[in-house]
């Protein structure tokens, strides 16, 4: 089963290792240090051109997301 997490990219279900809401969870330094290094290797994927709201961690990359956590979720 995919998930769609923009109107053009669809990410398989079973390699999404979580979704968070992203001005939550950048409050930790951990967090941040974790999307710099991942936007440092090429891991980091905006898939909207909008202001985004959440970020997945897939086993394929991270991807930022124009859509909240509770769409997404709904969407699972």
């Amino acid at each position: 089963m995919f998930v769609s997490i923009s109107p053009e990219r669809s990410v398989k279900k079973k390699d999404i290792i979580g979704i968070f809401d992203l001005d939550s969870a950048t409050v930790s330094p951990t967090t941040r240090a974790y999307l710099r290094n991942a936007e440092k290797n090429r891991n980091l994927t905006s898939v909207s051109d909008d202001l985004p709201k959440s970020f997945a961690v897939t086993d394929g990359g991270v991807y930022l997301i124009k859509y909240s956590v509770s769409s997404l979720k709904s969407r699972l």
